[in-house]
């Protein structure tokens, strides 16, 4: 899977970057610290899947996954971030995000997202999960 990673905390691109790059299967194929650069490079790579921090200089994370879900419905994108709140979850849900992880999840978590989304699966883990569970309740539907 060619993965694009944005995150604009460079200590935090390079745990994400090395740990992605270590599982099988897994090839990034580019990255960057603001949104608006991500864009651009993005259409020119099209990657399977797209790890984006929400907090972003220029384009935020919830911005580009609208963008990307538009123009490439089939591009995984999956949000990370370190501050999980209900309406970040529901507006995620709503984009089409294909994953909601918090930054402070073990490695174990995030290798699981990476395979719920390698099989053609969502991954809402820890916090997000929760808030997704209540706003589909609130919803009155139980589909994840």
């Amino acid at each position: 899977m060619r993965v694009y990673i944005i995150e604009d905390v460079e200590l935090m691109l390079e745990v994400v970057h090395s740990y992605v790059s270590s599982l099988e299967g897994m090839e990034i194929v580019g990255e960057a610290e603001d949104g608006m650069v991500a864009m651009n490079e993005i259409a020119a790579l099209k990657p399977d899947l797209v790890l984006t921090d929400i907090n972003l200089p220029e384009v935020n994370g919830l911005e580009i996954l609208y963008l990307l879900k538009r123009k490439y419905p089939q591009m995984r994108v999956v949000l990370f971030t370190g501050s999980i709140t209900r309406e970040r979850v529901k507006l995620a849900y709503e984009g089409g995000a294909d994953g909601f992880i918090e930054k402070s999840a073990d490695l174990t978590e995030f290798r699981n997202a990476i395979e719920a989304l390698s099989s053609g699966q969502r991954y809402f883990g820890g916090p997000a999960k929760h808030h997704l569970g209540a706003i589909l309740a609130d919803s009155g539907s139980f589909e994840a």
